[in-house]
């Protein structure tokens, strides 16, 4: 489904919150206008746009798909949408009821944000799978390291 790229207004014009690679291909085809919505949006509302549209495109490496949806959490919290008391359950439930992975698989990408860079690369390439990354990321980074 193709949706309108999406703005908000600043002091200084517009900023572009999602749809820079159909700019970029509308300035590929010599057009100089595309379709978007503006609106205001707060700062949390901006990384929440941003992320569910990331989160659609078809090929993304399960290190985008972990920084995004803790982006996801991390905005939520910050927007005051969770409780005191269970606020990253309640942040991954609803960001599970809006996507595609059970609330079980998101923390588990989540976790990812935990691993050092190489063994994060080896993730994106294939070379590790998901459950012993996971695994991987409750050990410190010289532990993992070693």
């Amino acid at each position: 489904m193709l949706v309108s790229a999406l703005a908000r207004p600043t002091e200084d014009g517009y900023e572009l919150i999602t749809g820079h690679r159909r700019m970029a291909a509308c300035a590929a085809l010599g057009l100089e206008t595309m379709p978007v919505i503006a609106r205001k949006l707060a700062d949390e509302e901006v990384v929440i746009a941003m992320v569910d549209n990331n989160l659609q495109r078809e090929h993304l490496l399960p290190s985008e798909k972990a920084f995004a949806y803790k982006m996801k959490m991390e905005a939520l919290t910050h927007q005051g949408k969770t409780s005191r008391q269970d606020g990253e359950k309640w942040s991954v439930e609803q960001i599970s009821e809006a996507g595609n992975d059970s609330e079980r698989h998101i923390h588990r990408y989540i976790r990812l944000t935990n691993l050092i860079p190489c063994i994060l690369k080896r993730v994106d390439e294939g070379r590790i799978a998901l459950t012993p990354a996971v695994e991987l990321s409750y050990l410190n980074a010289q532990q993992q390291l070693g």
